[in-house]
């Protein structure tokens, strides 16, 4: 193989290929083979070759030229490789949807001739790790698949509508290619930061829109990652979550480096979004009130917020505004409202918890449904007798007769 180099293509004993694919065939969609045939299409699909970067890049103009059929002649081969299955194999039984350039793949006579439809599958997706995964860590310098990544539901996301609008029209922007901001989203605990920029990748992964968590490593390797998405077809968001410095740490300096004001350009297609419960990032000593020069102290620190170009406030919801939440988390889980009920449960939740806030009404939500459920199973003359366990006591009733169902 020229271009598509692969351990899986390497030629090995049935027993070792037979081995490899007990570990790949719950994980490949099926195509209507066999798992190996259906192994061999699936890395072809998701190759990160020369190649597969080129029609990333150019689409159907990379399929020209000595590069192209070299490529050509490597599915051919590969072809011939997935017809080959090792005894005894059968069909995968991955889950998901297989891309079209697969299935193209597995109803092709001839490999080589698909070169077409999988410039145009790279042109679109990308090609690689990144066409696979929308979301990634960042971790000693490199960037590794989160392979079940936290998405978020919009839906779910009750309050805050000028921040998130503000975050979505910046993020608009941003897969656009128009000039948009690095973000700084700060405020109460449990106000929906985090999740706000989570449920950014549900809404526009599609689009090409990639996220990445990076802890505080990521302020001294940053030409790293700048370099691992430069030239990508993807958007990439770095996201720095529950950011802050004490007076006598440094670390930000590399952070406001990064930021704006390095010597190398940062790629045009990534940002960075970062959460924290501080509007200036780096706490103040009072030594530095008193000290000397300690306006230029303060002033230093201070400018590491003013690198963000858009600062976002997510304010700890008021009264009406913690019950409004809690309602509408109810209503999207399917809890039938009882309002009194609720209101005194969700206060009184609020008062022993911790405080008002999108996630303590999402905990009380969470524990509402499980006593809905408990409830049912009591309530299920099948289930008497199979040791059920009642509802605590204390959960929102649907009416007298009810004590156990939650969150009316």
């Amino acid at each position: 193989m020229r271009i598509y180099r692969d351990d899986l293509f390497t030629p090995a004993p049935a027993e070792e290929r037979f081995a490899a694919l007990a570990a790949l065939a719950a994980q490949v969609p099926p195509l209507g083979g066999d798992a190996w045939r259906d192994a061999v299409i699936d890395r072809i699909v998701y190759a990160d070759n020369p190649w597969t970067r080129d029609a990333e890049a150019r689409g159907g103009a990379a399929c020209a030229g000595w590069l192209a059929d070299a490529a050509r002649e490597d599915l051919r081969a590969l072809q011939a490789i997935a017809a080959a299955a090792p005894p005894g194999v059968g069909p995968a039984w991955g889950t998901g949807e297989p891309a079209a350039a697969a299935r193209t793949l597995a109803a092709a006579p001839d490999w080589g001739a698909c070169l077409g439809d999988l410039a145009e599958h790279h042109r679109r997706h990308g090609c690689g790790a990144f066409a696979r995964h929308p979301a990634f860590r960042f971790q000693r310098g490199r960037l590794l698949p989160v392979p079940q990544p936290d998405l978020v539901a919009p839906g779910e996301l009750i309050g805050q509508q000028e921040a998130r609008a503000a975050l979505a029209a910046n993020t608009e922007r941003f897969l656009g290619g128009l000039p948009a901001h690095d973000v700084l989203l700060y405020g109460g605990r449990g106000t929906g930061k985090s999740s706000s920029v989570k449920a950014l990748l549900t809404v526009y992964q599609d689009r090409g829109l990639r996220l990445i968590e990076a802890g505080r490593q990521v302020f001294r390797d940053f030409p790293a990652l700048a370099a691992a998405v430069r030239g990508r077809r993807q958007r990439f968001i770095a996201f720095l979550d529950d950011l802050s410095f004490e007076s006598a740490e440094t670390e930000y300096k590399a952070l406001k480096a990064a930021l704006e004001g390095g010597v190398e350009a940062r790629p045009e297609n990534l940002l960075v979004y970062a959460t924290s419960n501080r509007r200036h990032l780096v706490h103040e000593g009072f030594s530095e009130r008193e000290d000397l020069h300690g306006e230029d102290t303060i002033e230093e620190k201070v400018s590491l917020a003013d690198r963000f170009g858009l600062t976002l406030r997510f304010a700890t919801p008021d009264e009406q505004g913690y019950l409004a939440i809690v309602q509408g988390l109810c209503r999207a889980r399917g809890l039938p409202l009882d309002g009194t009920r609720l209101r005194e449960r969700a206060l009184q939740w609020a008062m022993w918890g911790s405080g008002r806030s999108g996630r303590s009404a999402r905990q009380l939500v969470d524990v509402l449904v499980a006593e809905a459920a408990e409830a049912a199973a009591s309530a299920d003359p099948a289930s008497r007798g199979r040791g059920a366990t009642a509802a605590p006591p204390g959960a929102c009733a649907r009416d007298a007769d009810r004590p156990g169902a939650a969150g009316r």
